[in-house]
């Protein structure tokens, strides 16, 4: 699976994800990047002008503050450590660590461009 985010910055994007997630680069251009998450699941962060070419005279939104309508459900190792390392590299925390409805402990952020981040353990229970 390949999921991919346009990006107004994406070099601030590459260094948050890599440090973030200290994930292997698999391909690196001047305008797109992308990442190898796990086994056959990979986030590719492309440049908001390349990916305005693919959708002709749509207009996009990108603006600064907007939260974009996208979510990327990150179940890890060690939830409180992700969710601290997200915030140190300017993350936003907008929900805490707490049990939601659907039976998983989830914490939720907003990465430095407005996407909806959420972290749960990998076991998907607290």
């Amino acid at each position: 699976m390949l999921i991919i985010l346009t990006c107004r910055d994406l070099h601030r994007m590459r260094a948050f994800y890599r440090e973030v997630f200290a994930w292997k680069v698999e391909v690196d251009t001047p305008n797109y990047i992308e990442f190898k998450v796990e086994g056959a699941s990979f986030l590719g962060l492309m440049e908001a002008a390349l990916t305005q070419t693919f959708i002709g005279e749509r207009q996009m939104s990108l603006e600064p503050g907007a939260v974009r309508p996208i979510e990327l459900y990150l179940r890890v190792e060690s939830p409180l450590e992700q969710i601290a390392k997200l915030v140190e590299a300017g993350a936003e925390l907008t929900s805490p660590l707490q049990m939601r409805s659907w039976g998983e402990e989830a914490a939720y952020l907003l990465d430095p461009e407005g996407n909806i981040l959420a972290i749960s353990s990998l076991s998907g229970a607290p």
